[in-house]
């Protein structure tokens, strides 16, 4: 039996079916990608989260604070909480699938609560201990490379950056919260903006 070939407007047909496919599914499975990219985000910062508490717990509950020696809350995790990636400065851990690339300078792409860490102006960091663990940020998604975030970067430009690995709410238009009870949510950045408040119990240990 003779077999029928295409027509060319039969291929032509197909080929049309197909690009219509294409341009539906697309879109998915990018969706699906940055869900993935969050997911491990949020699987990092809880790790570090761990690292950060055992920290707290052999300093009478408080997390590295700038008062010290000046260094970064990194830093301090790194001295025997976590281990660092071959030839580089922090864990990979502290680095986002979708943020600021992590170089030798020890860029990482996690923040914490500059109310549990103090400033670097001498004000010392507030204690976990009497925190309502669960509605307190202790880390989010970092602008850039920020080592520290407050009601201060709670902010359009810095929540809502034109180049997506600069965002917080970088994760489509969210961004991951881990609290000082250690459970990690996604926020959205509409949320963030309503926590501008210094002393919301959001940010402030002590309320």
């Amino acid at each position: 039996m003779k077999l029928k070939n295409f027509t060319l407007i039969e291929l032509l047909v197909v080929v049309a079916i197909i690009g219509i496919l294409s341009s539906l599914l697309l879109p998915s499975v990018s969706k699906a990608r940055l869900k993935a990219q969050q997911a491990v985000c949020l699987s990092n910062q809880k790790q570090v989260a761990l690292s950060a508490l055992s920290y707290a717990i052999d300093f009478n509950g408080h997390m590295p604070s700038y008062t010290d020696d000046n260094n970064h809350w990194p830093d301090k995790i790194m001295d025997g909480y976590m281990t660092a990636a071959e030839g580089a400065q922090y864990s990979l851990v502290m680095k986002c699938p979708n943020g600021t690339k992590q170089s030798s300078t020890g860029k990482i792409n996690v923040s914490m609560n500059s109310n549990l860490t103090g400033s670097e102006f001498g004000s010392a960091g507030k204690s976990i201990d009497k925190a309502t663990g669960s509605e307190t940020a202790l880390l989010t998604d970092s602008y850039k490379w920020w080592k520290q975030v407050s009601h201060k970067t709670m902010k359009n430009e810095y929540l809502l950056d034109d180049i997506n690995e600069n965002n917080i709410a970088r994760h489509l238009l969210k961004a991951n919260v881990i609290y000082i009870d250690g459970h990690g949510v996604a926020k959205t950045a509409s949320f963030l903006l309503t926590k501008s408040n210094s002393t919301d119990t959001f940010w402030d240990p002590e309320q």
